[in-house]
C-alpha cells in the first residue's frame, strides 16, 4: 500500500514537471521546457510509466524541432518510438507520427524524412492522409 501511494506522488510529481515543460514552450522558454520536461522523464523512470516517458521524450523532440535543433530532435523522437514499439502500441506511433507531418510549423525535410525512416525500421503501417 505504501508502495503505490508513493508512485501516486512520484507520478504527481512527474506530471507537474511535464505541464510545467508545456508552459514553457508556449512562453518560448524552450530550454526551461526542456529541462522541465527531463526532470518529468527521470521521476516516471522511477515508476517504469514507459507510456508517460515515451509520450513526453515526444515532447522534448517537438522542443528541439521548434529552435531548429533538428538531430537533438530526431534523438528523442527515435526513443519515443523505440518505447512505444516495445510496448507495442503501434497507433500511438502513428498518431505521433500524424501530429510531426501536420505541425503547424514546419518541419525540416530532414527531421520528416528520419521519423519517416525509423517509423519503417519498425514495419508499422503509416494510415496518414495525404498532405
Amino acid at each position: 500500500m505504501a508502495l503505490s501511494k508513493k508512485n501516486k506522488l512520484t507520478g504527481l510529481e512527474a506530471e507537474s514537471y511535464s505541464q510545467l515543460g508545456i508552459l514553457f514552450y508556449y512562453t518560448a522558454q524552450y530550454m526551461n521546457a526542456i529541462n522541465n520536461m527531463k526532470d518529468a522523464v527521470e521521476l516516471y523512470k522511477t515508476i517504469n510509466d514507459s507510456n508517460k516517458i515515451s509520450d513526453i521524450l515526444n515532447n522534448i523532440g517537438l522542443v528541439y524541432t521548434t529552435i531548429n535543433k533538428n538531430e537533438y530532435a530526431i534523438d528523442y523522437i527515435k526513443q519515443a518510438i523505440k518505447i512505444k514499439k516495445a510496448e507495442r502500441v503501434r497507433r500511438v506511433i502513428s498518431s505521433n507520427f500524424l501530429f510531426l507531418s501536420t505541425y503547424k510549423k514546419p518541419v525540416k525535410l530532414l527531421v520528416y524524412l528520419s521519423i519517416l525512416n525509423a517509423l519503417n525500421k519498425t514495419n508499422i503501417r503509416r494510415t496518414l492522409s495525404p498532405l
